[in-house]
C-alpha cells in the first residue's frame, strides 16, 4: 500500500507533468530546467520527507491502531505532498506578484 501510494505521488505525478525522460531526471536528482520541473521536484522531496518523518510516530506506542506500520508513513507522505504543493503555489503567486509589480513600474 505504501509503495503504491509513493509511486503515485512521485513517479506518476512527475511523468504526467513532465514526460518520462524529464521525470526520471528530476527523480534521480538532476536540476530541472523549467519551473514546472522545480515544482515537481519540490513535490517529490516533500512527499519522501513527509514519509520519512511519518515513521517517527511508529515506535511511540504500538497499542494505538493509527500507529501501525504503513499508516503513519502514508499520512506523512500525503501531508508532505500537500505541504509541498502549497509551498509551490505560494512561490508561483509571489513570482506573479513581483512580475505585476515590476510591470506597473515599467508602464
Amino acid at each position: 500500500m505504501l509503495s503504491v501510494l509513493l509511486c503515485v505521488l512521485t513517479v506518476v505525478h512527475a511523468c504526467v507533468n513532465l514526460g518520462s525522460q524529464s521525470a526520471m531526471n528530476v527523480i534521480l536528482g538532476m536540476e530541472p530546467q523549467s519551473s514546472i520541473g522545480k515544482m515537481v521536484q519540490r513535490n517529490v522531496y516533500g512527499t519522501l520527507l513527509g514519509t520519512w518523518f511519518g515513521a517517527f510516530f511508529i515506535p511511540l506506542d504500538w497499542d494505538k491502531p493509527w500507529q501501525e506500520w504503513p499508516i503513519t508513513c502514508a499520512l506523512g507522505g500525503l501531508f508532505g505532498f500537500t505541504f509541498s504543493n502549497i509551498m509551490s503555489m505560494c512561490v508561483v503567486l509571489h513570482q506573479q506578484s513581483k512580475r505585476e509589480k515590476h510591470g506597473r513600474k515599467m508602464l
